[in-house]
């Protein structure tokens, strides 16, 4: 028998077969032992179609098993689960219909080697030496097609690219607050932002050289002045303007004034435009003759934004996508350098976005349908093109808890049709809003964020012991939930990365990491009524699911595979069922499940997100969507007429409730006028507990005494801009 390989590397992950450990950047992933035994099996076997008669024979070779089908089916799941894998978009292990599975990631390091022969083998000796000759013939017409793409290449006057780099990071500003949505000269030399300035209370227009030297402010409206967009020839530079009350999305006018200030600021229109994600990519783009400005917007409520033309010099305008009325909708759009297409984003649901390419005709109309280049389905910020014209920077990551990055795509020219490749980049890291020069001088808005738990004791006796903050790091802590016995805190946080579950004392002491999923996104912990498991979501790229892990083991189970969205769970008072938010009507509806499996049940009929009976069972409170601000709502737990109780709650899930009210976290018309109110069941009013000062985050948890409140608010956040050279 030949000797097993010790540590198997693949990806991001190492598979080490003696200490029986699967281990992403040095940290371990829980596997149970059968899935670990078949994942072995797998990476010995890498490339080749592994039969499931092979693994039965294999795994389970004395019969013991109630179900086989039902077993292997688990089992492949979890390794799915644990590699951030799907069936629908493989990265590591690919479904071989009516046959059985295949490992198909690169293995490094030296050949694999199965832990013991199968039985049969997978394929006698002589037949895998037959496949010799035609990989090899293979490999040779690879290697020609390659050689005639690069000389295709240079006969027209380009480089084969071999890929993205560029020079060392260096910070451009530095200033307090948040400096956001940049865009360069068209020569390099200046960069337009948005900036809050010195005292953070309101944004307006500033340039500044690129190197030494204060920036000089162009506009000074008490409106909010965002999204700068420098023209073509250098002249001019459109922004959009928000009146002082907009949140959430809201009338904005689009504005172009001279590049060197003064006067001659005008007006071009007026349209709804999104706000879900502020600090994401500018969303106006000059057409390369700067006779248009393209953006995300809509002009009548109810249709899904889309990417509109605007013309500079006259009252005109025209539509160039239509997404899914299911839809967010599409914004952050970027002309290409020869002006022949529009990349720009498409977000399905929040935190679910990719980016597509339109193609334009010489008149700037859509030449077929938009094509889908990412499929990631995942925060995605902004877009920027290189100067060939066949790149694309991106920078994907950014929205609540997740920790952004900037990546290169670009085309595969053997593919038989046009295929785009998604590669992380060496720099950009939280990377948002990018903005390239044709010289290659890149700069991005560098956002971070520090949330942290704090506590408030909300007794009768003590409301008036301030506020102590209780879980801490220098990344995001979010979505507390006490145990039912009131000695542990379970919270998300992005202290190791991406999202994970955490569960610390009640005082906030010896926090460990009981998720280590490694997905995008995995929060909304929630303790069952009996205390043995805690009940999540987790996002892959693609839909959020349900999942429930031990905090004891770390063993996980899903508990929902949709292709919908499935996220904010919440148990029922006796933990029989599981309510939680799903869009897979096209709206978000408040769902039930029982505990222990089966059919989805609706149970909101006009929106409804984040539901929790009341101590009494009688009544499901919920949020009305997953927008900021939203309302909270209310139907008999049996059934019945869906009330409004009231409005201005800043998130679904900033809410709790006790036996008398609801305490709730409550958006002011700045970040930094939330506050905690509680509405008083009784009296049907509310009453302020708290103003924090300080911009809400997400989640929000009551002990079981009722006696402390525990809620996560931004302590210290900006964004910064950040110049890096020779980007090619």
């Amino acid at each position: 028998m030949q000797a097993s390989r010790r540590v198997i590397r693949f990806g991001s992950f190492e598979l080490d077969v003696a200490a029986r450990e699967l281990r992403k950047a040095g940290l371990r992933i829980r596997v149970q032992d059968q899935p670990f035994a078949l994942l072995e099996l797998l990476v010995a076997h890498a490339g080749e179609v592994v039969t499931r008669e092979e693994m039965r024979a294999r795994l389970w070779p004395d019969g013991t098993f109630v179900d086989f089908e039902r077993s292997l089916n688990t089992a492949v799941k979890k390794i799915r689960v644990a590699l951030n894998d799907s069936a629908e978009r493989p990265r590591y292990i690919e479904t071989v219909p009516r046959h059985g599975y295949r490992f198909i990631a690169p293995i490094a390091g030296e050949p694999a080697a199965a832990p013991e022969a199968l039985t049969p083998p997978l394929a006698p000796p002589s037949a895998r030496h037959a496949t010799t000759p035609l990989i090899l013939a293979v490999a040779a017409a690879a290697a020609l097609a390659i050689a005639a793409y690069i000389v295709l290449a240079r006969g027209k006057g380009g480089q084969p690219e071999a890929g993205f780099s560029g020079g060392p990071v260096q910070p451009l500003t530095a200033y307090p607050g948040f400096e956001r949505h940049p865009s360069l000269s068209p020569d390099g030399s200046q960069v337009v932002f948005s900036w809050n300035g010195l005292n953070e209370d309101n944004y307006d227009i500033y340039v500044k050289l690129v190197g030494p030297g204060e920036p000089f402010r162009l506009t000074t409206d008490p409106a909010s002045d965002q999204y700068p967009a420098w023209s073509p020839d250098g002249g001019s530079i459109a922004f959009l303007r928000f009146p002082p009350e907009t949140r959430g999305e809201g009338q904005a006018g689009i504005y172009v004034l001279p590049a060197l200030g003064g006067a001659g600021e005008r007006k071009l229109a007026d349209l709804n435009v999104p706000l879900f994600d502020k600090q994401g990519g500018a969303n106006l783009s000059w057409s390369p003759n700067g006779r248009w400005l393209a953006l995300g917007g809509r002009f009548h409520s109810g249709e899904p934004f889309s990417i509109w033309l605007v013309s500079a010099t006259q009252q005109t305008r025209r539509r160039l996508t239509t997404p899914p009325r299911v839809s967010v909708g599409d914004s952050c759009p970027v002309f290409s350098p020869d002006g022949k297409q529009l990349a720009f984003i498409r977000t399905l649901s929040p935190g679910v976005a990719d980016v597509y390419v339109l193609g334009l005709t010489g008149d700037l109309l859509p030449d077929g349908e938009p094509v889908r280049v990412t499929l990631q389905n995942y925060p995605m910020a902004s877009v920027a093109w290189m100067p060939d014209s066949r790149r694309l920077l991106v920078s994907s990551g950014f929205a609540s808890g997740f920790l952004s990055r900037l990546h290169g795509i670009e085309i595969n020219p053997l593919a038989a049709a046009p295929k785009w490749r998604m590669r992380d980049l060496p720099f950009g890291d939280q990377a948002t809003a990018l903005s390239l020069s044709s010289s290659g001088r890149l700069v991005y808005a560098r956002h971070f964020s520090d949330s942290n738990l704090w506590r408030l004791n909300v007794g009768a006796a003590v409301m008036d012991t301030p506020p102590v903050r209780l879980i801490a790091s220098t990344f995001n802590d979010e979505t507390p939930d006490y145990s039912p016995d009131g000695k542990k805190i379970a919270f998300g946080s992005t202290r190791t990365g991406a999202t994970e579950i955490f569960v610390a004392r009640a005082d906030g002491a010896e926090p460990r990491q009981v998720t280590f999923l490694g997905r995008p996104h995995t929060s909304n912990p929630r303790w069952s009524p009996d205390g043995q498991v805690i009940l999540f979501d987790s996002r892959r790229s693609g839909a959020a699911d349900l999942f429930l892990v031990s905090p004891e083991t770390g063993s996980v189970e899903q508990l929902t595979d949709d292709p919908a969205d499935e996220l904010e769970p919440r148990w029922s008072r006796d933990g029989k069922w599981i309510y939680f938010g799903s869009n897979r009507t096209g709206r978000w509806e408040v769902y039930r499940i029982a505990r222990k499996g089966g059919p989805f049940m609706q149970v909101t009929g006009s929106g409804g997100v984040a539901a929790t009976e009341t101590p009494d069972r009688k009544w499901l409170y919920y949020a009305k969507n997953v927008n900021s601000p939203t309302s909270i709502w209310r139907v008999p737990v049996g059934g019945g007429e869906e009330t409004k109780v009231l409005d201005g709650l800043s998130y679904s899930i900033n809410f709790v409730l006790t036996e008398s009210g609801i305490y709730y976290l409550a958006g002011g018309d700045t970040p930094r006028q939330t506050s905690i109110r509680f509405f008083d069941f009784a009296k049907g009013k509310t009453r302020p507990v708290l103003a924090l000062g300080r911009q809400w985050w997400y989640g929000m948890a009551i002990s079981p005494d009722q006696r402390s409140l525990v809620y996560s608010v931004v302590d210290n956040a900006g964004s910064n801009l950040m110049l890096v050279d020779g980007v090619r």
